[in-house]
C-alpha cells in the first residue's frame, strides 16, 4: 500500500483536516489515503499502524492552520515540543525516509520558520508549501490535487498484470510442435485398441462410422462458415450489437446459440439414426462435446473480459468491441471532474485497447501461412487435430478392413476418396475462415481509429472540465 499520509492536529482545524481527507480519499480512493482516525481499526497497536503506513507513503500531507504552533498542553508547554507528540513523530520518521513533505496552510496560517520547530523537524521547513483559503477552496484544492498527482503513483499496488490474462490461450513453444506428431500416433493407435477388443471387420465398421461422422460434422461446420461469409455484413452487424450488450444479454444470446446449433443437429442426425446408421447418435454426441467445451471455454472468456480494469485486452475484434463498450459505458455513467482513481482506470483500459487494436491491425495484414501459425486456438490447434484424427480414422479403418475374414466394401479406393473429401473441406473451410477474419480485422480497425480518439476526448473532458461542485 502507498499514497497519502494526511498528518493534522486535533487541537487546529480538525474539520479542515477531515475535509481535506474526505476528498483525497474520493480522487485517490480511500486505500490510498491515510488518516488515523478512519484508517487505524479500533484494537489495533496505534503507534505500529503509524510507522508501517508512513513507510510505504509516498506523501505526507501536513495540516497546518493558524494555531498549530502554538497549540499546547494545560501546563503551557507546546504540543510540537513534547517528545511523545504524534504530530512531531510522524514528520520525524517522514524526514528519516525521505518521504515527500507538503505542508498545506489552512487560511492565514503562516508557514512555521525553521527556528520555531524543534531541532529534530526543522528542515521540515525547508518544503515549499501551498496555501488553501475557505473563499478560493475549489481552486487551491485543484491546486494541490495537481502536486499531488506528480508524487502518488497511477497504480499503488503495481499494475494489473497482463500474464493473468493469458490463460486458456494457445499453448506455445514445443507442445504446439508435437500436435502434428501426436495425432497420428494416436489415430492409429486407435484401430489397434478396437481390434483388441473385438474383430476386425467390426472395429472397421465402428471406424467407418467415426470417420463418417467426423466428416459430416466437418461438411456442417464448413456450411456454417460458408453461411457466415455469405452474410458477413449482416453477422458483423450482430456481433458488434452482441458485445455492446451487457453480460446477462451476451449469455442469453449465446444460449440461443447453443439451442439453435444443437436443434440443427438433430435435424441431421435423425434421419441417420432412424435408418440405423451409427453416425446419427455419433454426430449428436459430438455436437454436445463441442458445444460444452466451447461454452466453458467462452464463459471463462467473458469472466477475464469483464474485469475492470481488463487485465488484457485481446487482438480479436470481439474482445475489442466487448472492452470498447465496457469502457463506454463507464464514461457515460461517470460526471466531471473525474476522480483520480477511476481516471486512471479508464486510462490503462484505454492503452489496452489502443495496443490491442494496433495488434489486430498487423493481424489484418498477415499473410495464410502467418494466419495458420498464430490463429486462435480452435482454428490453429483444434481444428488440425481435427483433419488429422478423421484422416487417420479413415486409415484404420481402411487397413482392417483389408485383414478382416469377412471384407467389408470400404477399401483403399474408397478411403483415398474420403481423405480427398476431408482435404478439400479443410482446404475450402481454412479459405474461407481466413478471408472472413481478415475481412472483419480491417472493419474493427477502420472502426476503431475513430472510436479510440472519441474516447480519449471524453475521458479528457470528463477529467478537467464540467460543473465543479467546489466553490472557487
Amino acid at each position: 500500500m502507498a499514497g497519502l499520509f494526511v498528518n493534522y492536529r486535533q487541537a487546529d482545524q480538525p474539520m479542515a483536516a477531515a475535509a481535506l481527507d474526505y476528498l483525497l480519499a474520493v480522487h485517490f480512493g480511500r486505500p490510498n489515503v491515510f488518516r488515523d482516525c478512519v484508517s487505524v481499526d479500533p484494537g489495533a497497536d496505534y503507534a505500529r499502524a503509524i510507522v508501517r503506513r508512513l513507510e510505504t507513503a509516498e506523501v505526507l500531507v501536513v495540516v497546518i492552520g493558524p494555531g498549530w504552533l502554538a497549540a499546547s498542553d494545560n501546563g503551557g508547554q507546546r504540543l510540537i515540543d513534547r517528545p511523545g507528540d504524534w504530530v512531531r513523530a510522524e514528520i520525524r520518521i517522514a524526514l528519516d525516509l525521505r518521504i515527500t513533505i507538503l505542508p498545506v496552510l489552512m487560511d492565514d496560517a503562516p508557514p512555521p520558520a525553521p527556528e520555531e520547530l524543534p531541532a529534530d523537524i526543522r528542515a521540515m521547513a525547508r518544503f515549499q508549501a501551498m496555501r488553501v483559503r475557505h473563499d478560493s477552496f475549489g481552486a487551491d484544492y485543484r491546486g494541490l490535487l495537481g502536486q499531488l498527482e506528480r508524487h502518488v503513483r497511477a497504480y499503488p499496488d503495481g499494475p494489473p498484470d497482463p500474464a493473468a490474462g493469458l490463460a486458456g490461450q494457445v499453448p506455445r513453444g514445443r507442445w504446439r510442435r508435437l500436435v502434428p506428431v501426436v495425432t497420428p500416433v494416436a489415430a492409429a493407435a486407435l484401430p489397434t485398441a478396437l481390434a483388441g477388443l473385438a474383430d476386425r471387420r467390426r472395429a472397421s465398421e465402428w471406424l467407418a462410422a467415426l470417420a463418417a461422422t467426423s466428416t459430416l460434422a466437418l461438411a456442417m461446420f464448413l456450411l456454417g462458415v460458408l453461411v457466415v461469409y455469405a452474410t458477413r455484413s449482416w453477422s458483423d452487424s450482430v456481433d458488434r450489437q452482441l458485445t455492446a450488450m451487457p453480460s446477462t444479454g451476451r449469455q442469453a444470446g449465446a444460449i440461443a446459440l447453443v439451442v439453435a446449433f444443437l436443434g440443427g443437429t438433430m435435424l441431421v442426425a435423425y434421419p441417420l439414426l432412424s435408418r440405423g446408421f451409427l453416425s446419427g447418435p455419433l454426430l449428436f454426441v459430438l455436437a454436445i462435446l463441442t458445444v460444452a467445451g466451447a461454452l466453458v471455454q467462452w464463459l471463462y472468456q467473458q469472466r477475464l473480459d469483464n474485469q475492470w480494469p481488463p487485465v488484457e485486452v485481446r487482438s480479436e475484434p470481439a474482445a475489442i468491441r466487448g472492452a470498447r463498450a465496457r469502457l463506454l459505458e463507464r464514461l457515460d455513467a461517470w460526471t466531471p471532474p473525474l476522480p483520480r482513481g477511476p481516471r486512471m482506470q479508464a486510462e490503462y483500459a484505454l492503452r489496452q485497447l489502443e495496443e490491442a487494436t494496433a495488434g489486430l491491425r498487423e493481424l489484418a495484414v498477415r499473410n495464410r501461412r502467418a494466419w495458420l501459425r498464430v490463429d486462435s486456438a480452435r482454428l490453429a490447434v483444434g481444428y488440425p487435430v481435427w483433419i488429422l484424427g478423421t484422416v487417420g480414422m479413415i486409415g484404420g479403418a481402411a487397413v482392417l478392413d483389408r485383414f478382416a475374414e469377412h471384407r467389408h466394401p470400404f477399401g483403399y479406393l474408397q478411403a483415398g476418396a474420403a481423405v480427398l473429401a476431408v482435404a478439400v473441406l479443410a482446404a475450402v473451410t481454412g479459405e474461407l475462415r481466413y478471408r472472413h477474419q481478415r475481412w472483419q480485422q480491417r472493419v474493427v480497425v477502420e472502426e476503431s481509429s475513430d472510436d479510440l480518439r472519441l474516447l480519449r476526448l471524453r475521458l479528457v473532458r470528463l477529467a478537467g472540465s464540467g460543473d465543479d461542485p467546489l466553490p472557487g
